[in-house]
């Protein structure tokens, strides 16, 4: 487990948070966990997550999703990513977390396809304001290019299999375009009943 921060925290009573840290799980899944994920994923319906920018041809997002739902089979899977998110949250940021998440997505980039996913931020309008906490789960590494990068803090981050990435959600962040191979990770969002806090 490693935290990386552009500000070392400073407070001694701990009262304050360095709201653009990100926390960083290495091997955070074990191979025969993430064999696992796939699995349940195979058998799920596939939808395009390609966007489009407003008023422009070019391609902000291509990939394909699909949604893992809570069930008996993926109960296991949001406990642990539940978990992990609770402990960064507690260490660093200390929001108003009620434990709730978003339903987890299972996300391929193909190289075929020139899968990216350009600078954005989690958060929007509607239920996407209750969004606080991003996590990314990377299952695999055998590809090139697709580098998660967070603006600032994590311009080079490793990206090993079972690594996972947690960060506010209001971070912006970018998948870079898929060279050589398939990118397959799963993205989950923590929020609350209220927006920021």
């Amino acid at each position: 487990m490693r935290r990386t921060s552009i500000l070392p925290l400073t407070d001694p009573e701990n009262k304050w948070a360095d709201l653009n840290e990100m926390y960083w799980y290495q091997k955070s899944f074990s191979d025969e966990e993430i064999e696992i994920i796939d699995m349940l994923a195979s058998n799920l319906p596939s939808q395009s997550g390609k966007v489009e920018e407003s008023g422009d041809e070019s391609v902000q997002r291509s990939s394909t999703i699909k949604w893992m739902k809570p069930s008996d089979n993926t109960a296991w899977l949001y406990q642990k990513l539940g978990e992990y998110i609770n402990v960064a949250n507690e260490a660093v940021w200390k929001f108003n977390w009620d434990g709730h998440t978003d339903t987890i997505q299972y996300t391929e980039y193909y190289a075929s396809e020139k899968g990216k996913y350009d600078w954005h931020i989690d958060i929007g309008n509607g239920s996407m304001s209750m969004r606080k906490i991003s996590a990314v789960l990377l299952l695999n590494d055998d590809y090139e290019g697709g580098k998660l990068q967070i603006k600032d803090i994590g311009d080079n981050l490793e990206g090993n299999k079972g690594d996972l990435y947690i960060f506010p959600s209001y971070l912006l962040h970018r998948v870079t375009p898929v060279l050589k191979g398939t990118r397959r990770s799963l993205v989950v969002w923590a929020g609350g009943p209220e927006p920021f806090k």
